[in-house]
């Protein structure tokens, strides 16, 4: 009797141990990598992934981040940012002359449900079929599980998620990209380690002579029609972007920034990298983290649960008078 009572303590305490507020971020790398390198190596590699990526039924042709999110109360939640016409890109490069002008358009976006986000999570783990998936997970407190709970609910009601892009600031009422829909839960939550960010993180300065039509406007129902395209007076034919026997293309140096638009952006594949690097180090050094399998995943535990959970408003501006993301917009001289 005495056996089965400790027993029953010790399995109470031992699911208490480990009973944690969890936010995970699921992430895809691109089907052979995206290098950032320069802008026609970018090009390229982005036009095989693309080829690639429809290949999957979850493909992403340059990766993806979504989220998933349990709460000790009970909530759970499952989300992600995606485009809602995969063929968009390619009518802009293709037949606009967009050139890279792609990674400051602003797309037609879409909020992914908890059925896709699931579903895809369960395929990439498939080792028969699946994709290339890691995984962040960071432990965090009861304020900061709700606060995230509240900011999804904030999002979807703003409707800002009908817009997707790289540039776009999820929080200044712009929509977003999949990453940095994953770092406004973060920023929301009082996680601001740029020692860590940092390494996700990067920053071009994109010449403006590859930089054709796109659009910055946003929009604000489903049924919009496609926003008419800024004329930069560049015609960016795709030879010169992909072909390896044209001209070489750099980007600009931090002293040629007014001949430039600067974009920072965060990049799955650097953050399935890092989860690789993290998971093969084990650095004991960060007491904080921990690491394990999930099939034949890799994930990276971060004990955040201590950090003070902020109390300031989700969203930086008024979401009803945002009109464009605030991209630099230009002309040709």
């Amino acid at each position: 009797m005495n056996k089965l009572i400790f027993l029953s303590l010790s399995l109470l305490v031992s699911s208490n141990v480990f009973a944690a507020n969890i936010l995970r971020f699921n992430i895809y790398k691109s089907p052979i990598g995206i290098k950032w390198n320069n802008p026609k190596k970018l090009s390229r590699m982005t036009a095989i992934n693309t080829l690639l990526a429809g290949k999957h039924e979850f493909g992403h042709t340059l990766g993806h981040l979504s989220i998933s999110t349990k709460c000790d109360s009970g909530i759970e939640f499952h989300t992600g940012m995606e485009r809602t016409d995969l063929t968009e890109s390619k009518d802009l490069v293709f037949n606009k002359g967009s050139g890279l002008g792609t990674l400051v358009h602003n797309f037609k976006g879409n909020l992914e449900d908890e059925k896709k986000v699931k579903a895809s999570v369960a395929y990439s783990l498939d080792k028969r079929r699946g994709r290339d998936i890691n995984f962040i997970e960071f432990i965090i407190s009861d304020k900061a599980c709700a606060r995230a709970y509240e900011y999804f609910n904030a999002f979807k009601e703003s409707k800002t998620w009908l817009n997707y892009g790289m540039t776009n600031n999820p929080r200044a009422c712009e929509g977003s990209g999949c990453t940095a829909f994953g770092k406004s839960f973060l920023e929301i939550i009082g996680f601001n380690d740029d020692e860590l960010l940092s390494q996700w993180r990067g920053e071009v300065n994109l010449p403006r002579e590859i930089l054709g039509a796109h659009s910055t406007k946003l929009y604000k129902d489903s049924h919009d029609e496609a926003n008419e395209l800024l004329d930069t007076g560049y015609y960016v034919k795709i030879a010169k972007l992909a072909n390896p026997l044209s001209k070489r293309i750099k980007w600009h140096s931090s002293n040629e920034k007014a001949k430039a638009v600067t974009i920072m952006y965060y990049s799955p594949d650097d953050m399935h990298k890092w989860i690789k690097k993290e998971y093969k180090k084990k650095n004991s050094k960060y007491q904080t983290r921990k690491f394990r399998k999930k099939g034949r995943a890799k994930v990276v535990t971060i004990d955040i649960r201590d950090l003070a959970t902020p109390t300031e408003p989700f969203f930086t501006e008024d979401c009803s008078q945002v009109e464009n993301v605030n991209v630099e917009k230009f002309t040709k001289d």
